[in-house]
C-alpha cells in the first residue's frame, strides 16, 4: 500500500508526541490536587482577576504604545504574585505575547514581550517550564529567524537560560527549536559561535542520537536549515576520530539519514 511522504510525516510527529507525552505531563492527581489547593485560595483567586482585567487591556489596544503598557502592567502583577508559582490564563496568556511579535510592531514591544516571557520562566522553574512549554514555544521559535539583532540576542539569552537545562524534557519540542535556530547559523554572522555552543549543548544534553534524529528530519522537512544543518554536522564530525565513535551522528534511523541527504 502506498503511503504519502505527507502521512508518513504527520504519523512521526504524532509518535514522537505520545512517545514523549508522560514526560511532559503531571501525573492527573497531582495536577487536581494542586489546582484544589489554589483555588482556596483568595489571594490567588485575587491573582487570577487581576490577570482577566490584565488581558483586557489587550484586547482593547489600538496603538503599539497600548501594547506596551499591557505589557508592563502584566509584568509587574505576575512578579508581584511569583509565589504562586502558576500563571493563570496561560492559553490566553501565551496567545497575546504571540501577538506582540507582529512584524509591524516596534522592536520595543519585542523586547517587553520577551521580558515578559522571562518572568513567566522564572514563575514556572524547570518543571513547570516543560509541562507549559508547548504554550510559549509556539511564539517564540517562528520570532528567531526575522528578528532584529538586539531582539535576537535578548532571545538567545532565553533559550541558553531556560530551554537548555530541561534536557530531554525538550525532545517534544527539538524539532520546532532546531527550524529555530539552525537557519540563524552562518559563518560571519554575529550569532554563528553562540549557536554552534548552544546546539552542542543541547546536543549533549538530550543525547546524540536523539538530536540527530531530529536534525536529519528539520533538513528534509524545513529547506532553510538545509545548509545550516550540515554545516553544523561538518563541526561537529572529528576526521581525527574513528568514525566507530561518531556513529551518533547517523541518528537513530540510518534509513532516515540517508534519505535526508539524498533530498
Amino acid at each position: 500500500m502506498y503511503v504519502s511522504h505527507h502521512e508518513l510525516t504527520r504519523t512521526w510527529i504524532l509518535l514522537e508526541f505520545l512517545r514523549h507525552l508522560p514526560m511532559t505531563m503531571l501525573p492527573e492527581s497531582r495536577m487536581k490536587a494542586e489546582a484544589d489547593i489554589l483555588s482556596s485560595s483568595p489571594e490567588y483567586k485575587a491573582f487570577e482577576i487581576a490577570v482577566e482585567k490584565s488581558l483586557k487591556n489587550f484586547e482593547t489596544s489600538v496603538q503599539w504604545v497600548d501594547r506596551i503598557v499591557a505589557l508592563d502592567k502584566l509584568n509587574r502583577l505576575l512578579t508581584a504574585n511569583s509565589k504562586f508559582g502558576v500563571v493563570p490564563r496561560d492559553v490566553q496568556i501565551s496567545k497575546q505575547l504571540s501577538y506582540c511579535f507582529h512584524p509591524s510592531l516596534p522592536v520595543g514591544v519585542h523586547i517587553k514581550a520577551l521580558e515578559c516571557y522571562e518572568i513567566i520562566f522564572d514563575l514556572l522553574g524547570e518543571s513547570d517550564l516543560a509541562n507549559s512549554l508547548h504554550l510559549y514555544a509556539s511564539g517564540l521559535f517562528p520570532l528567531f529567524l526575522n528578528a532584529s539583532i538586539q531582539v535576537k540576542r535578548e532571545l538567545l539569552k532565553i533559550f541558553e537560560k531556560h530551554f537548555i537545562p530541561l534536557g530531554v524534557k525538550l525532545l517534544p519540542a527539538m524539532c520546532g527549536f532546531l527550524n529555530s535556530v539552525l537557519p540563524v547559523v552562518e559563518e560571519g554572522s554575529e550569532f554563528f559561535d553562540q549557536c554552534l555552543h548552544m546546539l552542542n549543548a543541547v546536543c549533549d544534553k538530550v543525547g546524540p542520537g536523539e538530536f540527530f534524529t531530529r536534525l536529519w528530519y528539520c533538513v528534509i522537512t524545513t529547506p532553510s536549515t538545509r545548509l545550516s544543518a550540515l554545516l553544523f554536522v561538518s563541526r561537529r564530525y572529528s576526521p581525527e576520530r574513528s568514525i566507530e565513535d561518531q556513529m551518533c551522528i547517523i541518528g537513530n534511523d540510518l534509513n532516515r539519514m540517508v534519505l535526508r541527504i539524498d533530498c
